[in-house]
């Protein structure tokens, strides 16, 4: 009888650009807490998949034109991690992806400007009805 042990699981992803279009070409490398290095370059359509050691591991996608970005994950033995590239695209050098918390910036003005507007409008009223109650 042979009995084989797997300490390894898959990390797949799909690697897009800022247009949400599919990178071909990206090398993507994947450092596990060994120190074992993975790579592997994305097919047409963006997607790519390692077979790593299992646990914690790092990432780093990079292709030429376009700023690198890395990362973090794990993965247990026989199971699969799917990286969540999504709002992680690669961006060509020279340009600028939108930072995730601008919208949250854009919210939190929206909510002081509502607060001083209520505030302005409130003022002059308390202001009246107290004039008449004297």
């Amino acid at each position: 009888m042979t009995i084989t042990v797997v300490d390894t699981g898959k990390v797949n992803g799909t690697v897009l650009d800022m247009d949400g279009k599919p990178v071909g070409g990206a090398e993507v490398k994947i450092t596990a807490s060994d120190g074992t290095t993975y790579s592997t370059t994305t097919v047409a359509n963006g997607t790519f998949a390692l077979d790593v050691l299992h646990g914690d591991f790092t990432w780093r996608i990079s292709k030429d034109g376009y700023k690198a970005i890395s990362g973090g994950s794990s993965v247990a033995p026989m199971d699969t991690t799917e990286l969540d590239l999504a709002n992680r695209p690669l961006v060509k050098k020279g340009e600028e992806w939108p930072a995730s918390t601008s919208l949250l910036t854009y919210v939190a003005l929206g909510a002081i400007l509502v607060m001083v507007l209520t505030a302005l409008v409130m003022v002059p009223r308390r202001k009246r009805g107290r004039k008449r109650a004297a």
